[in-house]
């Protein structure tokens, strides 16, 4: 179970799939930055994507799936998408070639696509010029320039890593599940958002994220977490701040201010993470706090999304929030921790 699961739901970058990216299958051509990923509850590879953004503010993504189909998603801040509609999308290159079919709105800001017409779009796409995505309520067109190459790579991919297979991680842990929940609970709690959600357990089993709970407001800008991580014998806390920090930051491509302090009125060895990731209009802060228990890590982390609409928990002290939740969350493993 790794950290980055909250930046996963935060940023929903996996075509509406919960994915791990495979490690040493980053690659990019010109503005396009690509891997191959798998499913992270079975461990076996579900597609290859390339993404670049464009000065519209639109973030496109081109996948090539192990089941040969091809999906196109489209991800900007501005949008006000229902979670989970759907509606009719053409896809024309160059005014010549049309593709249609049904798109889903992955989450308020993003809507994909997938299509069967493999050999046809996958050579129209790497041959065109533009790409012209067409809807009800959605307009957009796009430069190829780089897709040729870029979506030669994805394929080659795809097909390195099709048999590609790894096995989740898991923990193994004492601890209940509802005592997660409680956790949880308590920091909905302290933020006093009441218009959240839980992610349901299959949602957060895609994640791989087993011992976990996590939660969304959309109308405050945040995302929690608790999940329990698994270490070994004579590891100490801080020995894996750095991976927690690459985790936290690797899916943000703007500009990336991190910092990491031990907490020393804790009665359990903890430690605190801080990454705030600046996108260009958008910005996540992740605060996380880290406890040793008995074989495990507890985690407790929270994003605060902010755009340039709206700040996240607008005039509140994100670093209180975060000290309450970590009091709160110790109160549950330590009965009398103040």
């Amino acid at each position: 179970m790794r950290i980055c699961v909250l930046l996963i739901v935060a940023f929903l970058w996996t075509f509406g799939a919960f994915a791990d990216e495979i490690p040493g299958t980053q690659f990019s051509h010109g503005a396009w930055r690509g891997a191959g990923y798998v499913s992270a509850s079975s461990g076996r590879f579900t597609h290859c994507a390339i993404a670049a953004e464009y000065v519209t503010g639109d973030t496109l993504f081109m996948s090539v799936n192990s089941d040969a189909t091809i999906s196109i998603a489209v991800a900007n801040s501005a949008f006000q998408f229902k979670e989970g509609e759907t509606f009719p999308l053409t896809l024309t290159v160059d005014r010549r070639k049309s593709f249609a079919g049904r798109a889903v709105a992955e989450d308020t800001d993003m809507f994909v696509i997938h299509l069967g017409d493999f050999e046809e779009l996958f050579t129209a796409l790497k041959r065109g010029n533009r790409l012209y995505v067409t809807g009800d309520t959605v307009q957009g067109r796009y430069s190829l320039r780089g897709t040729s190459r870029a979506l030669d790579k994805t394929l080659n991919c795809a097909s390195e890593n099709l048999q590609h297979a790894s096995k989740p991680p898991s923990v193994a842990s004492q601890y209940d599940r509802s005592l997660l929940y409680q956790i949880a609970t308590g920091m909905i709690a302290e933020t006093g958002v009441t218009d959240f959600v839980f992610l349901s357990e299959k949602e957060v089993d895609g994640l791989g994220a087993e011992n976990a709970v996590v939660w969304k407001s959309s109308s405050a800008g945040l995302i929690g977490s608790v999940f329990l991580s698994s270490t070994v014998e004579g590891q100490a806390l801080r020995d894996n701040d750095s991976i927690d920090i690459e985790e936290l930051t690797r899916q943000c491509s703007g500009d990336v201010i991190s910092g990491t302090r031990a907490i020393e009125s804790a009665e359990l060895p903890t430690r605190e993470l801080r990454v705030i990731c600046a996108e260009k209009d958008v910005s996540i802060e992740t605060i996380a706090s880290k406890t040793m228990l008995d074989g495990v890590i507890l985690y407790t982390t929270l994003a605060f999304i902010d755009t340039e609409r709206r700040e996240a928990m607008e005039g509140q002290n994100r670093r209180e929030i975060s000290d309450d939740i970590r009091l709160r969350a110790a109160s549950f493993i330590l009965p009398d921790a103040q």
